[in-house]
């Protein structure tokens, strides 16, 4: 395998981890936040991913309108959901992981009478365009999820690092009470962390739909994936959260590149399992 093939898995992975770095920040924001360990996350992407298909199907407008109507949409279902989960009691986390498991399995059934069993994929020609970057192809695709992405993730890492409401949020996600102590209004940076998490959702669902197939039973890996690396680099730990995101991505093309797309997960989850029993604090003491 020559050097520009290696170059084109490595760009693929950038981009695809870049992406997974999107989905993670949406998942650990809310459950900083909230403390809601939410099994619905990949059925919530499909539903942003499914809302900018009927866009486009529709109407026929264009990949880049269909990402603000996902994104509405999301807000829409995280008003409802979020009085929804405030109302559970305690023990919270237990709770809502049983709560958001019969949520995950509501969606997939009213994704099913909705959109039928059928994959389906937003399909725009200008992703198959091709490049060539230090002698490798690569599509125009790769190369537009991966500086979307990191410029979503770049924004985000401001925020949380260098701005007051970032600053609030990371008080809020440590300690909660010490927060309201401070004065901090805990109950409306919960809510607006929250509409933040589902909007971060609704930006990557137009995207999991233009470069996956989607289906009403599809949400379950990007839940996984949100979950790993939460676990792998902490709670809110933006840069962490990144790098991990990145890390698989890589791992996962150049495994599917070298050995075949079968042994992708396997390879994966022996690293990670391997990351959490040997330095479960590697990435977040980076911060």
């Amino acid at each position: 395998m020559n050097v520009a093939i290696y170059v084109k898995l490595v760009i693929s992975g950038l981009a695809l981890g870049s992406f997974y770095a999107i989905i993670a920040l949406g998942f650990s924001m809310i459950f900083g936040v909230t403390r809601v360990f939410n099994l619905a996350h990949g059925e919530l992407l499909l539903i942003a991913g499914y809302s900018a298909y009927a866009a486009w199907k529709t109407w026929g407008i264009n990949f880049w309108l269909t990402i603000p109507i996902a994104i509405l949409v999301l807000l829409a279902v995280g008003i409802v959901l979020y009085k929804v989960l405030s109302s559970i009691d305690e023990p919270l986390e237990l709770n809502t992981i049983v709560f958001t498991f019969g949520l995950a399995l509501f969606f997939q059934n009213l994704m099913l009478i909705l959109f039928s069993a059928n994959y389906r994929i937003l399909s725009s020609p200008q992703w198959t365009k091709t490049l060539q970057v230090f002698g490798a192809t690569i599509t125009s695709g790769s190369l537009t999820l991966l500086t979307t992405s990191l410029l979503a993730v770049l924004i985000l890492y401001f925020i949380f690092r260098h701005t007051f409401w970032g600053k609030i949020l990371r008080a809020t996600i440590q300690d909660r009470e010490a927060a309201r102590l401070l004065g901090i209004n805990v109950n409306n940076t919960v809510i607006l962390a929250f509409l933040s998490g589902m909007a971060l959702v609704g930006l990557a669902g137009p995207f999991f739909a233009s470069f996956h197939y989607i289906y009403p039973a599809g949400g379950m890996e990007a839940t996984l994936i949100a979950i790993i690396i939460t676990i792998v680099a902490g709670v809110g730990h933006v840069r962490a959260i990144i790098w991990a995101g990145w890390g698989i991505g890589i791992v996962e093309n150049l495994v599917t590149g070298i050995l075949g797309a079968a042994y992708r997960e396997g390879i994966t989850a022996i690293i990670l399992i391997m990351i959490l029993l040997y330095k479960p604090y590697a990435l977040s003491n980076s911060q």
